[in-house]
């Protein structure tokens, strides 16, 4: 199951503002779309909802919380026994998202070199199945590239292959640059390329040349090269070769090491002092695991129900707002966008939903997809004390006048209130420059 992978794949504002007139943005009704999906969800949970069409400002806010939802519920390998501990996590939550996804976007939209696709976020969220427990890296639809459109022809400037409306973005990397150019693939035996992008589909770049993906049995060690899909690179340093999923009663490894991972239905279940594991079944609900344990099947967690006993695979369930939760060690627990609300003293509680845009804000409580900007605050441009009670409402886009980096984006979402180089008011900046063409 899938963990760091999936906050490091995954792990988006609608133009508002300077972004309003960009060029190839999708037009979404500024209510947000009238359609709502429900996606993922158990029998007797209340599944997330999320509208026909991510807007793009909200892009990480919905991807980060359906990931959290995931990873809690499906996800036994994970460290998060809790959504509010994923949702912490500056590597799978928002702040990771918007830095390698939403902004990039956002930014790449104003350039007017792709254009957003909300509907084809939703689709990944309801990708996000939690009755097959199918993680993010299982799933096309989640790929982030298929969040855009690229709009660049060919021969035209590009900085990655989301920006070309045909083929790839290739020669990246050539004379000191990370520009290329928009062309076809380069078929097998070819040269040079600077990356795999630039090779044609069942090829790698493997020293300045387009080379088939090895097949079972094949080398896959350095500078080698990748495996055919299905296939995983393993064996003892220096001769590793792609082999198939290991069977019922094989020996099996986890990352990196000299042997595969386990068919899909198996589990590679620890083996004493070694550094290997046996493919046999995945634990049922009530039996004995260990602690950390990663043979409980999908959707259980080893942990100790009540705390301080045995740790057995144990069923979690995950309410919405008003339904029933319990903080420590309790398996009543809230989903992504509510937190257990309990009165001191106790930890029984009512799952309590983060406000949303529009919806009121105490301006202590984060609002689950923007900033509370305070009543006192007429003008979100100008000089007023943040933090007080107010309404939520979405992050201010890239170049748009702001006060305070809150009014920006999340804690540590790369995206801050400054003074542009050139001098004049502040405005909202992404940190991190993000190269586009112009």
């Amino acid at each position: 199951m899938p963990t760091s992978s999936i906050s490091h794949r995954l792990l988006l504002s609608l133009c508002l503002g300077l972004l309003a007139a960009c060029p190839g943005g999708e037009e979404v009704p500024d209510a947000g779309p009238e359609e709502i999906v429900t996606v993922h969800g158990r029998p007797g949970e209340q599944p997330l909802e999320v509208p026909d069409s991510v807007p793009l400002d909200q892009l990480c806010a919905y991807l980060s919380e359906s990931l959290c939802d995931f990873i809690a519920r499906c996800d036994p390998t994970a460290p998060f026994l809790r959504v509010e501990s994923c949702r912490a996590d500056e590597n799978i939550g928002t702040a990771r998202c918007l830095g390698e996804i939403q902004y990039p976007i956002e930014k790449r939209v104003a350039a007017g070199s792709v254009r957003y696709r909300g509907d084809r976020v939703t689709a990944c969220l309801r990708a996000l199945d939690l009755e097959q427990c199918l993680g993010a890296n299982d799933l096309p639809a989640c790929d982030p590239v298929q969040f855009t459109e690229g709009l660049q022809p060919r021969s035209s400037c590009c900085f990655d292959t989301s920006e070309c409306s045909d083929g790839v973005c290739r020669d990246r990397g050539g004379g000191g640059t990370d520009r290329g150019r928009c062309g076809a693939s380069l078929s097998i035996g070819a040269s040079p390329c600077f990356s795999n992008p630039d090779c044609e589909e069942g090829s790698t770049c493997v020293r300045g040349t387009c080379v088939a993906q090895s097949s079972e049995g094949q080398d896959c060690g350095p500078f080698k090269a990748d495996c055919q899909p299905g296939l995983h690179c393993a064996g003892e340093s220096g001769s590793e070769q792609c082999q198939a999923p290991a069977s019922r009663g094989a020996r099996c490894g986890y990352d990196n090491t000299e042997f595969p991972p386990c068919e899909r239905s198996l589990a590679c279940r620890p083996v004493d002092g070694r550094n290997f594991g046996i493919c046999g079944d995945y634990l049922q609900e009530g039996e004995n695991c260990d602690e950390g344990t990663i043979a409980c099947s999908p959707g259980l967690r080893c942990t100790s129900p009540r705390g301080g006993g045995r740790y057995a695979c144990t069923y979690m369930s995950f309410g919405g707002a008003g339904d029933p939760c319990e903080n420590g060690t309790g398996t009543t627990r809230c989903d992504s966008r509510t937190w257990c609300e309990t009165e001191r003293g106790s930890t029984d509680g009512i799952c309590a939903a983060f406000p949303g845009v529009g919806e009121p804000c105490d301006g202590l409580r984060d609002c689950r997809n923007g900033w509370c900007r305070p009543a006192s605050c007429a003008d979100p441009g100008g000089l007023c004390r943040l933090g007080g009670a107010g309404t939520c409402e979405s992050y201010l886009a890239i170049e748009t006048p702001c006060v305070d980096s809150r009014q920006c984006g999340p804690i540590m979402g790369g995206k801050i209130c400054k003074t542009p180089a050139e001098g004049g008011g502040k405005t909202c900046a992404v940190e991190q420059a993000v190269q586009v063409c112009e």
